[in-house]
């Protein structure tokens, strides 16, 4: 709940059923309340220490100089949150199966068996990169386009051959035409920025770079046609076609659960699976542009004010930081 840890919850759950009794509750009712439910005593040092982080939550307030409480208010907004975000995730999962089960579902009814290929994360993205090297179209979602990242942060996550093909297919030689559904997550590059430097001011002003070379991107090469659309539905999926205008291959990877910020882990590389079958690309091209029509363009006045929400929370969230160093 909001981050917190067990100890904290049993601290949390000691001062309710203190309140319940309809008495005080001091450190040393606390204290003899936390052994009791838990089993084990707790350092009243310790006590303290747990405590800090609930009243900076507001999860707890001090109602008298040693006097604790728990703010239901703030609780019951807390599991609404969090309620929110579980159905959310709910409703993501049920996309995704979806999803999952009408592409499997032809795999299982197609006459000649498609080539189904398991890859670990280090294959995921070479082995797209090698498939669109002589394709004519390439779809795929992401939660921030990888083709605006600059030289040190794609080189970080076994990303660098795939962007350069695109880059050097879209823009270099013109063959490739690129769409892209994004939910513009700019704490994606943030954290990759944060591996490769480890330095909060360094990585927002790559950060920076970024996405001011994700807008000239935008106006400058019509034959890349990126979309925002949040929350993206889901797997990650990417289709190769080919110069025909034939869908040929589908990549599929799950997607990571991690979550910005400076002091979070940075998401772990995910593997994937290809297959090589013209009607399950077919299949999941359908899908893909059904989402990639209902979503905003980023080009032109409204695309200005996307990528704009996108500055505002670069700065709200990383700027910030970099200023309280």
């Amino acid at each position: 709940m909001a981050g917190i840890t067990g100890q904290q919850f049993d601290i949390l759950k000691a001062i309710y059923e203190i309140e319940l009794k309809r008495e005080n509750a001091n450190p040393k009712r606390i204290l003899g309340e936390f052994e009791r439910i838990h089993g084990k005593p707790i350092k009243r040092q310790n006590l303290f220490t747990q405590l800090k982080p609930l009243l900076d939550l507001n999860i707890v307030e001090r109602k008298d100089k040693a006097v604790y409480g728990v703010n239901t208010r703030v609780m019951q907004n807390i599991l609404g949150e969090r309620r929110k975000k579980f159905e959310a995730d709910l409703e993501d999962f049920t996309v995704f199966s979806d999803s999952l089960d009408e592409i499997m579902e032809r795999i299982t009814l197609e006459p000649k068996k498609p080539e189904v290929q398991f890859l670990n994360p280090s294959e995921l993205f070479d082995s797209i990169a090698r498939s669109i090297e002589d394709a004519g179209v390439f779809y795929g979602d992401t939660r921030f386009p990888n083709i605006s990242y600059l030289n040190t942060i794609f080189r970080g996550f076994n990303q660098s051959e795939f962007v350069r093909m695109q880059v050097r297919k879209c823009f270099e030689t013109g063959t490739l035409r690129i769409n892209v559904l994004t939910s513009f997550e700019v704490e994606i590059p943030f954290e990759q920025a944060m591996k490769v430097y480890k330095d909060v001011e360094i990585a927002y002003k790559e950060c920076s770079m970024v996405m001011g070379k994700l807008e000239r991107q935008v106006e400058s090469f019509k034959k890349l046609d990126i979309r925002y659309l949040k929350p993206l539905p889901g797997p990650h999926m990417y289709i190769v076609e080919s110069r025909e205008n034939t869908p040929v291959q589908v990549f599929l990877c799950l997607r990571s659960d991690g979550r910005g910020g400076v002091q979070k882990k940075v998401r772990k590389p995910y593997p994937g699976i290809k297959i090589v079958s013209q009607e399950i690309a077919e299949s999941a091209k359908s899908i893909f542009m059904e989402s990639f029509e209902a979503a905003e363009k980023v080009r032109g006045a409204k695309g200005k004010k996307i990528i704009n929400r996108v500055w505002e929370r670069l700065d709200e969230v990383y700027g910030e930081k970099k200023r309280l160093r």
